[in-house]
């Protein structure tokens, strides 16, 4: 019990620190940079939280290093497991969205659960330090769930046998000694985790534990041919992880793409005002009621759209067809809500036809490549959307007679590869 609340103490500790050390940093820093340098660091400060808090609690099952008459388990149940008695708390650092580090303590209790054995209690406290390997981004399967993640952990462990074992030793056996007993050794497994909030989340772990030097058996006995033992056991626990930090998201569910938007994000502020600039230069172009509105929409249609001469459509019932079977699409370039200049021949056919075609009527459905987070590609998807029924409006459609929507992320085209993504960035059209 005393290993317990030493453990305890550990995480508490480690809380503290953590919390004391960035009250005195972000103190420092507010004396002694200037309010460039402050600037700087914001910009080049990671997106995400990167420390955490963990505790777990399981059971565990040892190897056979045990005297006569001794058993975890009965022999004959290979599955089974011991008791509840496994519990860690630790705390963990993200050098990155993939690879970590993690300082953690751990205490394992070691009893019979079988009657074919003689009574022991034996404890086991450890000090483990790991590398952690966020296995979600590594192997960048983070568009399959937004939920569900992998970690995976590998390090070495110093730990010691208390002294206050009870083994049942007696006269009959003599080989049994009390005492304490150091052991090293290296520990690796897996946690899978389910993201409950942006601060909590659930987890479960499997870990192989391998002791070097311990001289002692599981049952605090003497072992009867040999000195040191490699001895080892598995763990299985369930568990909660916290977050620290004020950010949106940590690194264990931060997708490099995002980091890929907020690049071009401050590529486009920076040419803000060089666009602001060339627009003030340009003659202000009349919208259909003349007012003098700049509008993307009409420069769409003056620079693309009536300079391309389209499909013919009389008669001809095959682009009827190939909407009614979903055939028609507009294309976009990359972050981009309005249509690519190679659509432009696409979107005056489709005007044409709908001229051609007065009781015709068309819904409009956006959708958007795979990069980026959900909020951001559902409201890029509207409004490519929302821009195509815009060309068709001011090229004089009737707006009664189209519908719009967005629907997100493309769920035909789920690859990141370049070529792939091109021919997610889309409108569909559709007959109603």
């Amino acid at each position: 019990m005393k290993n317990f609340l030493f453990l305890i103490t550990l995480g508490l500790f480690l809380y503290s620190s953590h919390s004391f050390s960035q009250e005195s940093t972000k103190q420092s820093q507010a004396e002694t940079e200037s309010v460039d340098n402050q600037e700087k660091s914001k910009s080049s400060e990671k997106p995400y939280d990167r420390w955490s808090i963990e505790f777990n609690f399981g059971t565990n099952r040892t190897d056979d290093y045990y005297n006569s008459g001794f058993y975890q388990t009965d022999i004959e149940k290979d599955l089974a497991l011991g008791g509840l008695g496994h519990y860690d708390l630790g705390v963990r650092y993200m050098l990155n969205e993939k690879f970590g580090l993690k300082f953690s303590g751990s205490y394992d209790t070691f009893e019979s659960n079988s009657d074919n054995s003689s009574s022991f209690d034996t404890n086991l406290l450890r000090l483990n330090f790991e590398g952690v390997a966020n296995l979600r981004n590594v192997f960048n399967f983070d568009s399959f769930s937004d939920r569900i993640g992998l970690l995976g952990h590998a390090g070495v462990h110093y730990g010691f046998f208390g002294d206050g074992n009870d083994n049942g030793s007696d006269g009959d056996n003599a080989a049994l000694v009390k005492g304490s007993d150091e052991v090293t050794g290296f520990v690796v497994g897996f946690t899978p985790q389910y993201r409950l909030s942006n601060t909590f989340v659930i987890t479960a772990d499997a870990s192989f534990v391998k002791n070097y030097r311990q001289h002692k058996t599981w049952n605090y006995g003497t072992p009867a041919n040999e000195s040191n033992l490699n001895a080892e056991f598995m763990s299985f626990s369930l568990g909660v992880t916290a977050y620290l930090g004020k950010k949106e998201t940590h690194a264990d569910w931060y997708i490099p793409a995002d980091k890929t938007k907020e690049e071009l994000e401050n590529v486009k502020n920076k040419l803000a005002q060089l666009e602001d600039k060339l627009n003030d230069k340009q003659d202000k172009m009349p919208d259909d009621d003349g007012n003098g509105i700049p509008n993307k929409t009409q420069n769409y249609i003056n620079n693309l759209v009536k300079n391309i001469k389209p499909e013919p459509t009389d008669g001809n019932d095959i682009y009827t067809s190939m909407l009614e079977k979903e055939y028609v699409r507009i294309f976009f370039d990359f972050d981009e809500d309005m249509p690519n200049e190679p659509s432009a021949d696409e979107v005056m056919t489709l005007i044409k036809y709908m001229k051609d075609n007065p009781d015709a009527n068309v819904e409009l459905i956006g959708l958007t490549d795979v990069l980026g987070t959900d909020s951001y590609n559902n409201d890029l998807s509207q409004r490519r959307a929302a821009n195509v029924k815009d060309i068709l409006v001011k090229s004089g459609i009737d707006a009664s007679r189209i519908s719009q929507r967005g629907d997100g992320k493309n769920p035909v085209f789920t690859s990141k590869d370049e070529f792939t993504r091109m021919f997610a960035r889309t409108v569909l059209v559709k007959l109603k």
